[in-house]
């Protein structure tokens, strides 16, 4: 599985293809790919927006958590839980980089 974790963290995801992401490239090899609008994301209001503000990473982090264990609890069979990948830029790369270091149960490559 990957998690494509967008920048800002005033951003969000679409459906859409977009030549930076490319989340549809990585699904068409085979990749179970998830892209979480985490606490801060644009589209669900200014109070959502500005949740995060002063805890950098902890509700971010919390919420693809949660994304992670309901896509491997719901595709289980689908899903190898021993080869989760996670990638981003700007803010999205920082959190990639903040989860390794913070995260005693899985292992982000």
């Amino acid at each position: 599985m990957l998690h494509s974790i967008h920048g800002g963290p005033h951003a969000n995801w679409g459906d859409n293809f977009h030549f930076r992401w490319n989340n549809h490239v990585f699904a068409a090899q085979g990749y179970v790919v998830i892209c979480v609008n985490y606490h801060g994301s644009l589209g669900w209001g200014n109070k959502f927006l500005e949740s995060n503000s002063g805890t950098f990473g902890t509700k971010e982090h919390a919420d693809i958590e949660a994304g992670t264990d309901f896509m491997l609890r719901e595709f289980a069979g689908v899903i190898d839980k021993n080869r989760l990948a996670a990638s981003g830029g700007s803010y999205g790369g920082k959190m990639v980089a903040w989860m390794n270091g913070r995260n005693g149960k899985k292992t982000w490559r």
